[in-house]
């Protein structure tokens, strides 16, 4: 089975910084934890079909998927299927105005 490369742009990535290091320093290492564990089966399941969760409605210029990781974390992507990769561009919190999400 060929798989979908995933690379995480430079914002993803400080986003997921922020909210793990919220975690670690509000919550305890077992939600630190769950989080990374079903953001790894989240990735796995998107490598293997990345059509798997919905295209969101947007004026992006490309179709952008979301899924939920857990309650209160949303993850974005887009899919180029000529390179056979995905591209992670917001690990966002839910409880903030989605208005305010930029790819």
């Amino acid at each position: 089975m060929n798989l979908y490369q995933v690379a995480w742009t430079h914002s993803a990535e400080e986003q997921l910084q922020l909210v793990l290091a919220y975690l670690a320093e509000n919550w305890s290492e077992v939600q630190e934890n769950k989080l990374i564990h079903m953001l790894e089966t989240t990735i796995a399941n998107i490598e293997k079909n990345p059509r798997l969760y919905p295209k969101v409605d947007n004026e992006y210029p490309l179709p952008v998927h979301k899924v939920n990781v857990l309650r209160f974390n949303s993850l974005y992507y887009s899919i180029n299927d000529e390179k056979r990769q995905v591209v992670i561009l917001a690990f966002f919190s839910n409880r903030q105005n989605p208005k305010s999400l930029k790819f």
